[in-house]
């Protein structure tokens, strides 16, 4: 048992002195694997497992991730409900978004949200797209959308 285990930490020694990273003893768990590899990207590559989601329109860069959209005039912050908004009607540009589609998209039950509401919201997300200079990114189709 004793000469194993002699041969076991020279192997684990050995390894990471020519450069491993980590050991993984066998029999080992899949996922085991998966969160070591994951771990090392992170490290070396400053690689993260689920990326930031961007998109761009008139020439700003939305992350949907952390809220932010950014151009050469700025960067602001959005709340939960304003890049909703957002992410829906930068995906459906140059179409008419209904505002049942986005009270859908906000609230599962819409029996207690007031119509008012939305309206806020869409106020909110215009002042703020001012501020960087992108005032002119929403419009308002009079009984459509």
């Amino acid at each position: 048992m004793k000469d194993r285990l002699i041969d076991w930490e020279y192997e684990v020694y050995g390894g990471v002195n020519l450069g491993a990273d980590a050991f993984i003893q066998k029999p080992f768990h899949f996922e085991v694997l998966v969160a070591k590899i994951q771990a090392i990207l992170c490290r070396v590559y400053n690689y993260s497992s689920s990326p930031s989601v961007l998109k761009t329109c008139m020439d700003a860069t939305i992350d949907i991730e952390t809220n932010r959209i950014s151009n050469e005039k700025g960067m602001i912050e959005l709340t939960k409900n304003e890049i909703y908004i957002l992410t829906l009607l930068v995906e459906r540009k140059n179409k008419i978004v209904s505002r049942e589609d986005l009270m859908n998209l906000l609230w599962d039950d819409q029996r207690f949200i007031s119509d008012n509401t939305l309206t806020m919201n869409v106020n909110r997300l215009r002042k703020k797209l001012v501020e960087i200079g992108l005032g002119s990114g929403i419009e308002t189709k009079v009984s459509q959308g």
